[in-house]
């Protein structure tokens, strides 16, 4: 049974294993809540559950953070739809009201994750999946934001800057012995200057961090018409090649015909002579049809 009330903003409590960092609330990223507050009223309630007499205060609230910091801003009341849940069904209804909204950064999601699995309340990352209708890659991927050096968090002026894909690259880094010191001596340098658009910041962090590792060179060939024209190329890499026509106006019969070519060699052949063939017929049927398409093969 749900119990909605009006209730001094200071009688209420986060709950502890809330998603929301406690500390990047503040008046300034809140100032469109307290003003909306101000203006028209609390329009939506937050969610808490009753806390025994043993506490302090009487509430501790699962949703609503900023809108409570902002109640406490103004000094009135705020309004709780109160609840009876346990803790699994207190993680699922806070993740289900926030997933989708901007401000619950990926940073902040994957330490709520590392802090539900330390705190017991879900056995592992599928669990977690489970529970929150995710995938196990998407835990996985948050989790790794999660175990970001404090440092590399402290080179932006707010970790809710960090979006998930730098985190990754950053964790990618950060996991590698001959990258990560350069990564972790810039970060102590941008830590300490002024901030920068979080764009800047990341691109700062990333810079000659990438690895330097040779990709195989590939080699390619022309094949002309009898007239000189370009007909494709075949691109020769270390494991493979790949035929390249040029797109243009090609009918779906030449496409067929290039297929069933391609298909016929390949089936018939076992030596590489018949490379050669291939590539005679391929260039015949190209010919023909005076084609420009584009198909690779493996």
């Amino acid at each position: 049974m749900h119990e909605i009330t009006r209730i001094s903003p200071f009688r209420c409590r986060l709950w502890d294993q809330h998603g929301r960092m406690e500390e990047l609330i503040s008046e300034e990223n809140c100032r469109e809540e307290i003003q909306s507050m101000r203006d028209h009223g609390q329009l939506v309630p937050i969610l808490g559950r009753r806390l025994g007499d043993t506490h302090s205060h009487e509430l501790e609230i699962i949703c609503g953070a900023r809108r409570l910091f902002a109640a406490k801003c103004l000094n009135i009341e705020v309004l709780v739809e109160i609840r009876q849940l346990t803790d699994r069904e207190a993680i699922v209804m806070f993740d289900v009201e926030n997933r989708l909204r901007r401000e619950w950064s990926a940073y902040e999601r994957g330490r709520s994750f590392a802090r539900w699995l330390s705190a017991g309340m879900f056995s592992s990352q599928d669990d977690i999946a489970r529970a929150l209708n995710i995938s196990t890659s998407q835990v996985s991927r948050l989790l790794k934001m999660s175990k970001l050096p404090s440092i590399v968090v402290e080179a932006f002026s707010d970790p809710s800057e960090i979006c998930e894909n730098w985190g990754l690259d950053l964790h990618s880094v950060c996991s590698d012995p001959e990258r990560r010191p350069k990564l972790i001596a810039r970060a102590r340098a941008l830590a300490k200057a002024d901030k920068r658009v979080p764009r800047d910041t990341f691109a700062l962090l990333m810079r000659d961090t990438r690895l330097n590792t040779a990709r195989p060179i590939s080699r390619q060939e022309v094949v002309l018409s009898r007239q000189g024209k370009p007909l494709f190329r075949i691109r020769h890499q270390e494991q493979s090649l790949s035929l390249i026509i040029e797109k243009r106006q090609l009918p779906s019969e030449v496409m067929v015909q290039i297929k069933e070519a391609v298909s016929s060699i390949l089936e018939d052949s076992t030596t590489i002579e018949c490379a050669g063939r291939l590539r005679h017929r391929l260039a015949a049927s190209a010919t023909s049809r005076d084609s420009d398409d584009h198909i690779r093969a493996q």
